[in-house]
């Protein structure tokens, strides 16, 4: 009988799980601890970053699939390693933060999915000059989702 309760309890599991409902997750930026001044060295504060350029790549980061059509999204960087993205076109906002950890530069961010459940989403950040290159490593293949922005002129 304990058998057929634990069966029954996993299928239930599972279908409530599939079926777009989201259990409550504590998305507080734990890694904020990680910030500091360095972290910012090579981003300029007064300006903006908007998505240029979006494509699946390689892990070496050689484009596979792509490029896609960019989002209309900017990112503001904060003094205090927060930040702010906009899309552009419905002023809706969403929050990261910026760190290193490990002498690497990385972003948290929350994400959603399409049922709405949100989660706090980590990429591996690059710095060139005028660009920032976020670098999403999720996912059970070696395929990356690449996010390229620009600084706002």
């Amino acid at each position: 009988m304990k058998i057929l309760t634990i069966i029954l309890s996993v299928c239930i599991f599972i279908m409530v799980s599939s079926c777009g409902i989201c259990f409550p997750t504590n998305l507080e930026f734990k890694n904020i601890r990680y910030f500091t001044s360095e972290s910012l060295k090579n981003i300029d504060l007064n300006s903006e970053y908007r998505q240029t350029k979006t494509y699946e790549a390689t892990r070496d980061l050689k484009m596979i699939n792509g490029p896609y059509e960019p989002n209309n999204i900017s990112i503001r960087f904060l003094p205090n390693g927060y930040i702010q993205g906009f899309w552009t076109s419905n002023n809706k906002s969403q929050q990261g933060i910026i760190y290193t950890k490990d002498g690497k530069l990385f972003i948290d961010k929350i994400g959603a999915d399409q049922d709405g459940c949100k989660f706090i989403d980590t990429y591996r950040v690059k710095v060139d000059e005028n660009k920032l290159t976020m670098i999403h490593y999720g996912g059970i293949t070696n395929q990356k989702r690449v996010f390229e922005y620009n600084k706002a002129k």
